[in-house]
């Protein structure tokens, strides 16, 4: 099984965008809008650490950039010069924002230009009985290479062909000095140059299965020179690469450039990538050399090294699954305010600094606080395709369902633990830290201003887990350790309404969102996280790179839980806590009732909207059967009189249009007539003509100045 310090509240794809989100505002004051203050009293139930702001005389330590860190816990001077502690204002409001957007199913709030960034991947793990643990491939291994070059804005590769090798050994006998196991490219090149003519001649090497592979060896009398191509250190890395050119040049898809750039340029991380984005230019500097895979003999992916990363498809961003209107506002971002560009909302709540009141100190700490990248998809991501207590295939960011676990947090532990520390590690990966001990006190103030009742209990129930007296809050550093469990208190001074009537309104609303609410997954893994009955703590530690404990041959943990085809489970299922008996305010039948006054209301608000906007066509047209259509459909209406004369009107009016049309038609038709008069047999037959296309109603359109035209023309017929 997985073990890990942290677990995850499930994100909620659906968001509840209150209905009032639109009316918000500091100056005109909701009707039943409150402000008031709550008193708050926190109390340390292990030891604490918020680190302080480094200031001269701050006892401190000196971390890799060379800053000087302070060692203690936030503080600021008293009027004697002393020391008071307190918890920042900034760390308790975000701590209950993301309570409340946990519980009111609001949108999760992440740096997106972080977690936009393109991601790489080159995992080769397998599991040791079926292979395969992936639905897409992690990582390519290729069997040709070639230089990079732009030529315009098109890409192309100057073909190198089959992957040709030369051992370490044979390097040496050229470049002094050389070796293998310098762990970049820029490194090698920056130490043993660029050589572009090695001298070479190819030999066939058979291994050890009979296979025979042709490779290259060092020979100084050779006529056969080619550039020779360095890359990276990996695990048993034996050879580096020399690349010929064989004249042929091969168009490259723009899609896999992209990639390319994903995983080495704009990865600022990766040196040898960010070295060969300098050198290259833009394709105006020198070429890359490049290795690439094949699919249905076209180029399917390309990179730096024979094994090289394959860019992610989605970011950590587009595996955030939530349907989003960005013209709303959720329930957090009505309370605590929004700095986002569509939206600019001041909060309504306002934290004070929690000062300490009563404080004892432990010794200074010495801990490493690290935690697995957000890419290892075990725990990060959400698994679905799981067989009891493993998956058949694990989803990955390659994946088009892939989607986040959801919201970090942090279990309760029953005591703290140590850190693992191997003994061959440095201390430049240690930090730093005095925390103030187990039964520190810290008083303070929330303050907001023109709330609604159900706001309130919002903010009321992320402060007491909906009034649940089992459940601890934790704050601070090295939570993953068990620092940080602390109990919140609080008063409610002179408002209008006791805590449970609070909470019964907000649970109400939330309920009327989604059934059930309070027995939800995200309420239950929330509150199973926050439980203090706990039962163990055992599995709330990291994973280790060499476990020393494990009797498996696989010393890493993260790569044994891949083998093994593990993932991190949900924390109600681990079973280290009771299973937590969620008070709830409703009353069931009532909410029943609420929504249905609800749906009502809202399908009466769409169709008058609808309505409008029908109304507001018919008085632009003059379209006859679209204004008849809305008579029929609102006979009613207290001004349909009014659409009836606007009716009449237009029909008058195009009738008048037609008539005036067609006497000009019949007019002109019978001055022709008239020029036939000479010819009485001609004319008469012009007459009868004339009479017969005239008389029927489909040309007059019932106009009496084309009827006097046809009763003329029957009188000199006769």
């Amino acid at each position: 099984m997985i073990t890990a310090p942290f677990n995850f509240v499930p994100l909620n794809k659906e968001v509840f965008y209150p209905d009032w989100d639109k009316d918000v505002s500091h100056d005109i004051p909701f009707s039943d809008g409150e402000s008031g203050v709550i008193g708050i009293t926190i109390s340390a139930e292990t030891a604490i650490f918020i680190r302080n702001h480094y200031t001269p005389k701050d006892d401190c330590y000196v971390d890799n950039n060379g800053n000087k860190v302070s060692s203690e816990f936030c503080y600021m001077r008293d009027t004697t010069g002393g020391k008071q502690y307190y918890i920042p204002s900034s760390s308790l409001k975000g701590m209950i924002r993301n309570i409340v957007e946990i519980m009111s199913f609001s949108k999760i709030n992440v740096d997106e230009k972080i977690l936009s960034k393109p991601l790489s991947v080159r995992d080769m793990t397998q599991d040791k009985n079926t292979g395969t643990i992936f639905n897409h491939d992690m990582v390519a291994t290729a069997k040709k290479c070639g230089f990079l070059v732009k030529e315009g804005d098109k890409y192309f590769i100057e073909d190198c062909g089959n992957v040709l090798t030369i051992r370490a050994d044979e390097i040496r006998r050229h470049i002094s000095g050389y070796s293998k196991d310098v762990d970049t490219a820029q490194e090698k090149y920056s130490n043993f140059g660029h050589t572009t003519d090695f001298p070479y001649q190819t030999t066939i090497k058979t291994d050890e299965n009979g296979r025979r592979t042709t490779v290259a060896v060092y020979n100084k009398g050779s006529n056969l020179t080619a550039p020779l191509i360095m890359t990276g250190f990996i695990d048993n890395k034996k050879n580096e690469f020399i690349f010929k050119t064989n004249g042929q040049k091969i168009v490259i898809n723009k899609n896999i450039i992209e990639d390319f750039k994903k995983v080495y340029f704009l990865n600022e991380a990766s040196i040898d990538g960010q070295y060969w984005k300098k050198e290259w230019k833009n394709g105006d500097g020198t070429k890359i050399p490049i290795f690439y895979t094949e699919q249905n003999h076209t180029i399917s992916a390309i990179g730096l090294t024979q094994i090289f990363k394959l860019a992610y498809k989605k970011s950590l961003n587009e595996a955030i699954n939530q349907t989003l209107d960005k013209n709303r506002l959720d329930l957090a971002e009505t309370i605590f305010g929004t700095v986002k560009e569509e939206h600019p909302l001041k909060g309504r709540v306002q934290f004070s600094h929690i000062k300490s009141t009563h404080v004892s100190y432990e010794k200074l700490k010495n801990e490493i606080l690290g935690t697995p990248q957000p890419t290892y998809y075990p725990n990060y991501l959400r698994q679905t395709d799981i067989n009891g207590s493993n998956v058949n295939k694990y989803m990955t960011l390659m994946d088009s369902g892939a989607e986040i676990s959801g919201y970090k947090r942090y279990p309760l532990h029953n005591s703290i633990k140590p850190s693992f520390i191997p003994k061959e590690e440095k201390t430049k990966i240690q930090t730093q830290f005095k925390p103030l001990s187990k039964g520190s006190v810290f008083k303070g103030k929330l303050r907001f201003h023109n709330l609604k009742k159900v706001e309130i209990g919002a903010l009321l129930s992320a402060l007491t887990f909906h009034g649940n007296s089992e459940c601890r809050h934790n704050m601070g550093m090295a939570k993953s350790l068990g620092y940080g469990k602390v109990k919140i208190d609080i008063t409610l001074n002179k408002l209008k309404y006791n805590q449970e009537e609070y909470l019964k309104e907000y649970e109400n609303e939330m309920t009327i969102f989604i059934d059930k609410w309070i027995e939800s997954t995200q309420i239950r893994e929330l509150f199973s996280m926050a439980n203090n009955n706990i039962k163990s703590d055992k599995s709330l530690e990291y994973q280790k790179l060499e476990n020393p404990n494990t009797r498996d041959r696989e010393k890493n943990d993260f790569t044994r839980a891949k083998k093994n085809k593990e993932y991190l489970k949900k924390y109600s299922e681990i079973g280290n806590v009771d299973e937590i008996n969620i008070k709830s305010y409703i009353d069931n039948k009532a909410i029943e009732e609420e929504k249905k006054i609800r749906i009502e209301t809202k399908e009466k608000e769409a169709k008058e909207i609808e309505f409008q906007k029908e109304l507001k066509n018919i008085l632009d047209t003059d379209n006859i059967q679209i204004i008849q259509n809305f008579i029929d459909k609102y006979p009613d209406y207290k001004k349909i009189d009014e659409i009836k004369a606007k009716k009449e009107q237009i029909e008058t009016s195009k009738k008048d249009d037609t008539h005036k049309e067609v006497n000009q038609k019949a007019h002109n038709n019978w001055e022709l007539v008239q020029k036939k008069k000479g010819n009485q047999k001609q004319y008469q037959k012009e007459l009868d003509k004339f009479i017969k296309k005239w008389r029927a109603s489909k040309n007059n359109k019932g106009s009496e100045v084309v009827l006097e035209l046809v009763e003329k023309a029957e009188l000199e017929q006769k």
